[in-house]
């Protein structure tokens, strides 16, 4: 049973980095786009935090 492991045990090493070879190639040019959204989103959700933080500090101030 030891002789047909050995030549199954390279042949799915050598499959499984092919597998993730494919979607790799497509995600390097995705990651650029990725970041920048992120970085688009994490300014977005800034911006609403400090909108709310002065519409709430504005309130305080007429409510004063």
């Amino acid at each position: 049973p030891e002789i047909p492991l050995t030549p199954s045990t390279p042949v799915l090493p050598e499959e499984a980095p092919k597998v993730p070879e494919v979607p790799r190639v497509p995600m390097r040019p995705g990651e650029a786009p990725r970041t920048f959204d992120s970085g688009i989103g994490y300014f977005l959700i800034i911006g609403i935090l400090s909108f709310v933080v002065i519409a709430f500090l504005e309130k305080r101030v007429k409510a004063k």
